[in-house]
């Protein structure tokens, strides 16, 4: 089954390839050097364990180069495989089958090409304490090769978790371009903080969401920079009693480009979802932020917001927006939002004349900007609050 929908996404991706810049979703970013990369088939490599952002708060499993190379962890009501696993137990619920790749050549090309896979599964009613820390790192690649990481998280009945995710560069120059799939069963509960730092490279970084009803989802993506960093994120909530909160923090400098392409799709009514974006640009760097709710028809009693708002921190720095509402029936709660601008001229007189240094007064003004975002979740091990300060 799993090789009859690889198959399909092979002859999928070898006729419409990557998306071009004439297309209205891409316009801004452009994916050119993708159809140049050669995919990397190399056997697993020996990456040395102590070289990640291992915690010892947390679970932690790691991929490198696409490869699991950490799944003997026995944590109770958590099960871990590999995608050789899965073959060999035909038991892979609804692995593969979230994205729809039929006309989108970036999640083909992932499927058709992964070499390995991570399965993680909470059991129902099982509440996992301890964080678990997926480290995804590249290492030792060059600029001219690609590398498909592939993570399915299965959410059970009544159950819940929280998930850290990092993106790191160890020594590589390669392309990404990854799946995550997170499935989130009746009233189960699921927490994300997302980290990506990788400087020098092309990210392309798809995630999908599928919530049942009285599910609820905390869900925060910090990226600090990228040569070219591009997410897709699709939010499909199905169900009744949804309740979640989405925060985005995009922190660029010198030519970054950094693209959040997001599809909230609440296909049932009755639930709640809060999404906000923040942006921070220095330098030359540039941000691209297109949100869309969409409400389709009998998912009345829906409450829905999506703002996005942007600091320029130099005459250089540019932001692209288009928060977008796509509403077909009554009785529903929507609203959009976009702003743009600098540091307020006053706000930083008055921190000068109080006898803070300029330095100190923007950074004062610039975490007041950030806090009211990053307050809602909790970092923990990751210090996340450490490594905003630093980049400011």
């Amino acid at each position: 089954m799993l090789s009859n929908i690889r198959n399909r996404a092979k002859d999928i991706f070898s006729k419409i390839g990557y998306p071009s810049t004439k297309e209205e979703k891409w316009k801004y970013t452009s994916l050119k050097n993708f159809n140049d990369y050669e995919s990397d088939h190399s056997s697993k490599i020996d990456y040395k364990l102590d070289k990640a952002n291992l915690s010892k708060e947390s679970i932690n499993i790691i991929l490198c180069n696409g490869e699991l190379i950490t799944k003997d962890i026995n944590i109770d009501g958590v099960k871990i495989q590999n995608y050789e696993d899965l073959v060999s137990s035909k038991s892979s619920k609804n692995f593969l089958k979230l994205f729809d790749f039929t006309d989108n050549g970036v999640i083909a090309h992932n499927t058709s090409s992964f070499t390995d896979a991570l399965y993680l599964s909470i059991d129902s009613g099982k509440e996992i304490d301890i964080p678990i820390n997926i480290i995804n790192v590249t290492s030792d690649l060059g600029s001219d090769r690609i590398i498909f990481p592939r993570v399915y998280i299965h959410i059970n009945k009544n159950s819940s978790s929280k998930i850290y995710i990092q993106h790191i560069n160890d020594g590589a120059g390669c392309a990404v371009n990854s799946v995550f799939e997170f499935y989130c069963e009746s009233s189960s509960k699921l927490e994300i903080i997302q980290l990506s730092n990788l400087k020098n490279q092309e990210l392309i970084d798809s995630i999908f969401f599928h919530q049942e009803a009285n599910s609820q989802i905390k869900f925060l993506s910090t990226i600090f920079g990228g040569k070219l960093y591009r997410s897709n994120m699709e939010i499909s909530i199905n169900g009744e009693g949804c309740n979640n909160n989405f925060g985005v923090l995009m922190l660029g400098t010198d030519k970054d480009h950094i693209d959040y392409h997001v599809n909230i799709n609440h296909i049932s009514g009755q639930s709640t979802n809060n999404f906000n974006c923040k942006s921070l640009l220095k330098d030359s760097s540039i941000g691209i932020f297109n949100g869309k709710i969409l409400v389709a028809k009998g998912a009345s009693g829906t409450d829905s917001t999506l703002n996005n708002n942007n600091l320029l921190l130099s005459d250089k720095s540019e932001i692209q927006s288009n928060p977008q509402l796509e509403i077909n029936c009554e009785d529903v709660k929507c609203a959009h939002g976009f702003t743009s601008g600098n540091l307020d001229k006053d706000a930083l007189f008055y921190l000068q004349s109080r006898g803070i240094n300029k330095q100190d007064a923007r950074a004062i003004l610039i975490q007041g900007f950030i806090s009211k975002l990053i307050t809602h979740f909790d970092s923990g091990s990751l210090c996340l609050e450490k490594r905003i300060e630093d980049w400011i």
